[in-house]
């Protein structure tokens, strides 16, 4: 069976419609009945009832033209809220992801003592798809050049980390931990970026960018 449920906005709007219409019908009823009371009775001018019904009409267009503008303009505003709404949660899946891979480089160095590579890194690589196939999916259908900036800078690192994750055998000593901390303060600015999205939707004070750091060699290209 067809479910027929009628919005909740319109059955608001279509209450207070009523009101309006109930208690300005009987205002203007009272005033007219009032004015042709007092004109029986000598208290006004005979032609008052004339200007009271020219007003009356005036008033009638008036609230035709009004009505109809107010319902379209709160429509708008409602609709940009929306649209405000979904910006920003947009921003927040980002932000999210961003926040993912640091925890998940940050954490690397501890979870590999004693670990046997070969599954770790197949965990490791298991995770890092994971990551970007939702960093693709949320990205679809993406218009924000700045979001879309930012999603390229991460999409490069999950790269770089599955890359690196190729290979089963142990790196040299040292040097994963080396790496694990030399790319932290990059994915802490890319965070700090997409933050700064969410912000400007929000009308909040932005993250100050760190120090620019000294480009390294292996370092990805943006």
């Amino acid at each position: 069976m067809m479910n027929c449920k009628i919005p909740e906005r319109m059955v608001t709007q279509t209450l207070w419609a009523v009101w309006a219409l109930l208690f300005g019908g009987a205002a203007l009823w009272l005033l007219v009945g009032s004015v042709a009371y007092w004109v029986k009775h000598g208290w006004l001018p005979p032609d008052t009832s004339g200007w009271v019904q020219g007003l009356g009409s005036i008033l009638a267009i008036a609230i035709a033209i009004s009505v109809p503008w107010y319902q379209k303009r709160h429509d708008l505003t409602l609709k940009e809220r929306d649209k405000r709404v979904f910006e920003i949660a947009r921003s927040e899946q980002l932000v999210c992801l961003c926040q993912e891979l640091h925890t998940f480089v940050d954490n690397q160095p501890y979870d590999d003592a004693h670990a046997d590579y070969k599954p770790s890194n197949e965990i490791r690589r298991t995770i890092l798809t994971d990551q970007l196939a939702r960093l693709t999916e949320t990205q679809k259908g993406e218009l924000n050049a700045e979001r879309m900036r930012i999603g390229l800078k991460l999409r490069f690192e999950i790269h770089d980390w599955l890359k690196y994750f190729a290979d089963d055998a142990p790196p040299a000593l040292g040097d994963f931990f080396e790496r694990t901390q030399k790319r932290l303060p990059r994915l802490e600015r890319i965070r700090d970026e997409a933050e700064n999205e969410v912000r400007k939707l929000e009308g909040k004070p932005l993250i100050e960018p760190p120090e620019p750091v000294v480009k390294e060699v292996d370092d990805v290209p943006w």
